[in-house]
């Protein structure tokens, strides 16, 4: 391809080759020269409208994960009774949490395939 520089008395027409293997521009014409093609695929409508909620969610998720954590850490310190309440309480918070999770997993997935 060529492009066109210069103001409008002085038009100078330089070609360019595009290396797609090694991801690369060269300049053909006179100032010969190579320069690196950046390239990133950019996020899709859906993706930009959903980064904040999906940035969110994982954050919650990560927390809730180091909470059970310490959770599962003091419950080895507990004497055989108090653990096993302690243990039902941690099973049906994680059970109330499924929902939602699995929804966002349903969500996140659909964004990621219709690449809307």
């Amino acid at each position: 391809p060529e492009a066109m520089t210069g103001t409008r008395s002085s038009v100078v027409h330089e070609r360019f080759s595009v290396d797609f293997m090694l991801m690369t521009q060269v300049n053909l014409s006179a100032r010969r020269g190579i320069r690196a093609i950046k390239r990133s695929e950019g996020l899709t409508f859906a993706q930009q409208h959903t980064e904040d909620y999906f940035g969110r969610v994982v954050d919650f998720v990560r927390e809730a994960e180091d909470i059970f954590a310490a959770a599962e850490l003091e419950l080895r310190l507990l004497g055989d009774a108090e653990r096993e309440g302690m243990q039902t309480q941690v099973d049906h918070l994680l059970q109330a949490m499924r929902p939602a999770l699995s929804e966002f997993l349903g969500l996140a997935v659909f964004i990621e395939d219709m690449k809307v």
